[in-house]
């Protein structure tokens, strides 16, 4: 818990006063950032960190969206520029085309193949 605090305190502090700016930034930055992930990482290996599903399902599609984000990003803009959307719905667009994404290319791109490769790598007539 100390762990996550420290890095939260640290990263407001270098928030506030700008240090993340210019040199040093993976120090300013970085360090806290991997405290409050080791620290939250910590909380969950013991049980004190709640586990809320959604957030779960989309860790495991974080790798799709990862590799979708910048296609989802540019079939946005252009959907905004056709059809004369108002810019303040560009994020919730882009997080929900995404999010969209994500969950279908996991569906039927990310998990066969990785099935696929589990059954090729750990075949039983490999093994012997």
């Amino acid at each position: 818990m100390g762990l996550l605090l420290a890095g939260i305190v640290w990263f407001i502090a270098v928030a506030i006063t700008g240090m993340s700016l210019g040199q040093g930034r993976a120090f300013w930055v970085g360090i806290p950032a991997f405290a409050m992930v080791s620290g939250a990482l910590a909380l969950e290996r013991v049980g004190c960190w709640p586990v809320f599903r959604p957030f779960v399902l989309l860790g495991d599609r974080s790798y799709s969206l990862y590799l979708l984000h910048l296609v989802v990003i540019s079939f946005v803009n252009r959907l905004m520029h056709i059809m004369h959307i108002p810019q303040p719905l560009n994020l919730p667009l882009v997080l929900g085309f995404g999010i969209g994404a994500a969950l279908v290319s996991y569906r039927f791109l990310e998990a066969p193949a990785a099935r696929l490769c589990r059954g090729l790598l750990f075949h039983p007539a490999l093994a012997s």
